[in-house]
């Protein structure tokens, strides 16, 4: 096999994005503590060095691997269009659309339960998924009390996601996405606009 090239990779190659595939791929085979970083580099085709170039730590390689953040910056700006009375309806029904979809479901499950279990991953798994979705939602929706409103939605939404997907508590387990969002969509509502209309 010939040596593989050092540092980032020309020729529109997308190196993040190649080592991201690959982390999903020996992560969901193997586990998070059976695979190593390096090989994830093999996998991807690229140099061992290269994952730490884009990912600071085997957590947040992890945590972005397993979890649905691509275009979630689309995301957030869908959920703040439309009126502002039914926004938190349409933060919930997405929530459980991916939590549903059989594309990123397992992946989210896998990323809970690992980050239950390893603190290292829970720190950057709270992280990202407070940074990244929530708090960036609490911003567009008003600039006073961001954190405070952003941590109420979280205790709502990771509250719900434990009950209907961890421990699977019925009738809210087998509910319809439309039931689910229509029960705490105006808890939701409530906490990051302020109103529950």
């Amino acid at each position: 096999m010939a040596p593989r090239a050092r540092g980032p990779r020309g020729g529109g190659a997308d190196t993040r994005a190649d080592i991201l595939r690959a982390a999903l791929t020996l992560f969901t085979e193997s586990g998070y503590d059976r695979t190593s970083i390096r090989a994830i580099a093999h996998e991807a085709g690229v140099d061992p060095s290269l994952p730490r170039h884009y990912f600071p730590s085997k957590p947040s390689l992890f945590v972005e691997a397993m979890g649905p953040f691509e275009g979630v910056s689309e995301r957030i700006a869908l959920i703040l269009e439309g009126p502002r009375t039914d926004l938190g309806h349409r933060l919930v029904t997405m929530i459980v659309r991916l939590w549903d979809s059989p594309d990123h479901g397992p992946r989210l499950r896998t990323l809970l339960t690992s980050a239950v279990a390893s603190p290292d991953i829970g720190e950057v798994a709270r992280s990202i998924l407070f940074d990244r979705l929530i708090l960036p939602l609490s911003r567009g929706v008003s600039s006073t009390d961001v954190e405070g409103r952003a941590t109420a939605v979280a205790s709502q939404v990771f509250g719900l996601i434990a009950t209907r997907y961890i421990f699977q508590i019925e009738p809210l387990a087998s509910a319809s996405v439309e039931e689910v969002a229509s029960r705490f969509g105006p808890i939701v509502q409530q906490h990051i606009t302020g109103t529950s209309a």
